[in-house]
């Protein structure tokens, strides 16, 4: 899934997005949040979070300020009613919208190796070869 940010660069989500509401963590409450993924995070990855900076604001994507993230798994902070909580009120629920993300991703295109290549041009040649065959048999060639 591709997401356009506001500054119109190209955000790729491999695992798409994790959405979560903690209810009675206590008021201004900090929690750490673990995600685990089942196969490695692609290089240069980021976690990303969608929501206003201020309260009834319009929600923008940011790059989270001290996540972790490793070869499986990304890591961080939130806090009840901070930025990073979707509502931005302190009341004891944290809403989150977060995935981890890179810019500008490259994505690797499956291709074929030297060997494969080489079979895939005598296949060709071969075909070429048989199509003109058949062609030169019915103008009366052979």
């Amino acid at each position: 899934m591709w997401i356009r940010c506001r500054r119109r660069s190209s955000l790729h989500f491999s695992f798409g997005l994790v959405e979560f509401s903690a209810t009675d963590c206590g008021i201004g409450a900090t929690l750490t949040i673990q995600i685990d993924y089942t196969a490695a995070l692609p290089e240069r990855s980021e976690l990303f979070k969608f929501s206003p900076s201020v309260a009834g604001g319009e929600g923008a994507w940011y790059s989270v300020p001290g996540a972790a993230i490793s070869e499986f798994s990304a890591i961080y902070s939130v806090t009840d009613g901070e930025l990073g909580d979707s509502d931005l009120t302190a009341n004891g629920t944290i809403v989150d919208p977060v995935g981890v993300g890179a810019l500008g991703v490259v994505v690797d295109i499956p291709t074929l190796d030297s060997w494969g290549l080489a079979l895939l041009v005598l296949m060709l040649a071969a075909l070429g070869w048989l199509g003109s065959r058949s062609l030169s048999r019915g103008m009366g060639g052979e």
